[in-house]
């Protein structure tokens, strides 16, 4: 997906540096000074190419562990990280027939407080994986990649569903930051913060890639705007804050809510079979593929 994506950059518009490394930033004026080194190699040596632009605007769009906030000085409170391990594996079942292309996330009690989840992808291939919030795992010592075989492999509702399962890629590790209760800036003067790196994925079920692409399309619209005004100030960039934080900030406040029960498999079942929970739940989730449609 993240080919695909770049795939549709237009080159008359988009100076594409691949491979290239942030090794400074610094707020000067109205502009950044900003330092990228790429890395390329001939037929007898290593070799290092400097870039520096000044730009008046940055997006950061570069993850959960942001080089551009780790330079801005800019640090997130654990309790929105969770950690996660997941793989692809071919020969999962129980995607037959209509419902082939839902997603699935459980709460178990092995991943608890945190999530267990099987997405459908192209050609036959699912992207399984578990997470549990950092402080959790640094507290209670929990080994994510032994937690997502012993799941597969041993769960009394679950393990039947990759009997056949074929690992088609080593298991990786992936930091997920999800939405706060409350509002946080996702903007300064000269810069705006888009995607993982503003810790857009859901607090209960840590999908995100749906309003990390709502967080781009914001973006590009509040970037739009400060083009044509030649404006770039922080109270200018404010508007894609509220802008951003309209739309998830219901959901956010739903989920960390509901991730609260989850620390007590009892009352988290009690609270999720009530209607309305149900519809509260189902309305959030789609809100993004309508958000979406919308834009």
């Amino acid at each position: 997906f993240d080919n695909f994506l770049v795939s549709k950059l237009d080159r008359n518009y988009a100076d594409v540096r691949l491979g290239a490394t942030l090794t400074h930033l610094e707020r000067q004026q109205d502009r950044w000074n900003v330092t990228l080194e790429t890395s390329g190699e001939t037929t007898t040596e290593t070799t290092t190419e400097t870039i520096t632009l000044n730009p008046k605007l940055i997006i950061a769009a570069d993850g959960a562990n942001s080089t551009v906030l780790q330079k801005l000085g800019i640090a997130q409170p654990i309790e929105r990280y969770y950690d996660s391990v997941q793989g692809y594996f071919r020969g999962v079942t129980g995607f037959e027939g209509p419902e082939m292309f839902h997603i699935e996330g459980h709460f178990l009690p092995e991943s608890n407080p945190g999530f267990f989840f099987v997405v459908p992808l192209a050609d036959g291939i699912f992207n399984v994986g578990v997470g549990k919030p950092r402080s959790d795992v640094q507290q209670q010592n929990v080994d994510l990649s032994a937690l997502l075989p012993e799941v597969m492999q041993h769960h009394p509702r679950l393990s039947t569903r990759f009997t056949h399962a074929e690992s088609a890629s080593e298991l990786r590790s992936w930091p997920v930051m999800v939405g706060p209760s409350e509002r946080v800036s996702v903007s300064g003067a000269g810069y705006l913060v888009t995607g993982d790196a503003a810790g857009l994925c859901n607090p209960l079920t840590c999908y995100g890639t749906g309003n990390s692409m709502v967080s781009g399309m914001l973006a590009a619209s509040q970037v739009k705007q400060s083009i044509t005004q030649q404006r770039f100030d922080g109270e200018t960039l404010k508007t894609y804050d509220r802008a951003l934080y309209d739309r998830f900030q219901k959901e956010f406040q739903t989920s960390n809510l509901l991730k609260t029960f989850t620390k007590r498999n009892w009352l988290f079942n009690l609270v999720t079979a009530s209607n309305p929970i149900q519809s509260a739940l189902r309305q959030n989730l789609k809100g993004t593929s309508t958000m979406l449609k919308k834009l």
